[in-house]
């Protein structure tokens, strides 16, 4: 009787043992993610952001970060000044961290192979956010990883052309350009665009200020702008990691007693752009894609991350710009896509981005979604949460 006990025993701890090492085995294996955990567990998403956080980059982290607790995990965040060197280093950072899936803005593409190698070796999965890979073997390298997902992207080129054109049909003829330092892959891009209006339009590119550091610097440019060159009617905020910038544009030449001589365009928005419309200098404005392009990339490495990938290869998906072209569009702007209100409700995304909870959730179906992204869209859905 003794021994059968003995024996019953040993039998009940291998199974207790058995059910243990299962429980913890989850992640492991390819296609699991590093450090993903079993069902009803938990996971981290990571990402390098600028230390500086304005209304609508804590809007982003907000609505992203609500796809992520959709599922269960947790959107983290590692400070950086977005050289591609420190990208790295904070992807190391969040990786050593324990995280299952980053996302990440490379600056540049020659930063890829280094950060989908770390990938690789802790089996974490990556996703790109507001960026495509243009180099070819680069881009071959990345997406031949069984840990690189896909990206969210905007047509660069199409922006800045937009944005130029509609400066161009305003009658302006010599801007000047505030951007990022050559290199860039989303300013160069931007540039190619805002050239081809200008040529289209007759428009004259005079000067430029490049790698802003802080708001003042985009006073200071635009001073020199306007006292350098007379005959100067238009300043295009091409794009910068500063915040702030836009805003010190516009208060400079109201300043310079410019208001109606000088127009201002930009292909992203400001915080206050309720004071921006009613200065009366915005020539042109494109943008708003950020919190949809944030969300979107959020989703895609989300659903990999919890074993319900789109596609069994990368996809993409293209985020649309917002034009805003009267303050009641600015209102409901503010209030329901840059305000504290997540664009996608937690069971909105489990209905209209994660496919473990909704099998008809497909890479096709969330390009759809992402197209049709507008002002009027979001209000349609969300008016009932808008201030009275």
């Amino acid at each position: 009787m003794k021994k059968r006990q003995k024996l019953c025993a040993a039998i009940a701890m291998v199974l207790v043992l058995i059910v243990t090492l299962s429980a913890c085995s989850g992640g492991n294996s390819a296609g699991s993610g590093g450090s993903s955990t079993s069902e009803g567990g938990t996971f981290t998403v990571g990402y390098p952001e600028m230390a500086n956080q304005s209304g609508f980059m804590k809007a982003m982290y907000n609505s992203s970060a609500e796809v992520v607790k959709a599922a269960g995990g947790e959107l983290i965040m590692e400070t950086t000044d977005m050289s591609p060197d420190d990208m790295i280093n904070c992807c190391e950072k969040l990786i050593s961290a324990g995280v299952s899936g980053l996302m990440v803005t490379p600056t540049a593409d020659s930063m890829l192979p280094t950060l989908i190698k770390m990938c690789e070796d802790a089996k974490v999965y990556l996703a790109i956010t507001f960026r495509k890979i243009n180099d070819p073997e680069i881009k071959a390298l990345v997406e031949s990883s069984p840990y690189y997902v896909g990206n969210s992207f905007e047509n660069e080129q199409q922006a800045g052309y937009d944005v130029a054109k509609a400066m161009g049909e305003k009658g302006i003829k010599e801007i000047a350009l505030i951007s990022l330092a050559k290199g860039d892959t989303t300013a160069d891009a931007r540039e190619s665009g805002i050239q081809q209006a200008c040529d289209e339009y007759g428009i004259k590119i005079v000067a430029e200020s490049r790698n802003m550091t802080q708001a003042s610097d985009g006073t200071k440019a635009a001073e020199s702008f306007m006292s350098s060159y007379p005959a100067l009617d238009g300043i295009l905020i091409v794009s910068t990691y500063v915040a702030g910038v836009p805003e010190a544009v516009i208060s400079a030449i109201e300043q310079n007693n410019k208001v109606g001589q000088v127009y201002m365009g930009a292909c992203d928005f400001g915080d206050d752009l309720v004071g921006m419309f009613e200065s009366g200098v915005v020539g042109a404005l494109v943008g708003g894609h950020q919190i949809t392009d944030r969300t979107m990339c959020a989703a895609i490495v989300t659903n990999a991350i919890i074993g319900s990938p789109l596609s069994d290869k990368p996809y993409s998906v293209e985020i649309p710009f917002l034009t805003l072209n009267n303050l009641d569009e600015v209102e409901k702007y503010q209030a329901l896509v840059a305000g504290t209100i997540p664009i996608f409700s937690q069971e909105e995304a489990k209905q209209d981005l994660l496919k473990k909870y909704n099998p008809d959730v497909t890479a096709e179906s969330l390009q759809a979604v992402a197209a049709e992204w507008s002002v009027d869209y979001i209000y349609n859905k969300h008016k009932d949460l808008m201030p009275k």
